[in-house]
């Protein structure tokens, strides 16, 4: 059994040994669906919901549209965040 949030990267033979390299991450972010968008800067943070664009692994470039249709880039966090950098 795969540890949680990895999954094979391509198809497995039963008994074969597991390496960095035949395995992925899931998703964190998946076009279409709600996301919580993160601005950080020096001693604040604001955030608002938007809609994501595209899917992402966490680390990942991800696009959001804001509810006033602004679209916004950042990187996708393990928990479904989108964190842009001002």
């Amino acid at each position: 059994e795969l540890p949680a949030g990895v999954l094979a990267a391509r198809p497995l033979a039963a008994g074969q040994a597991l390496t960095h390299d035949l395995l992925a991450q899931r998703d964190a972010v998946q076009a279409g669906r709600k996301v919580r968008i993160l601005v950080r800067g020096a001693g604040y943070q604001v955030s608002q919901d938007g809609i994501a664009l595209n899917n992402a692994r966490p680390g990942a470039q991800v696009r959001a549209r804001t509810p006033n249709g602004r679209i916004v880039q950042g990187q996708a966090s393990a928990d479904g965040q989108v964190i842009v950098q001002p």
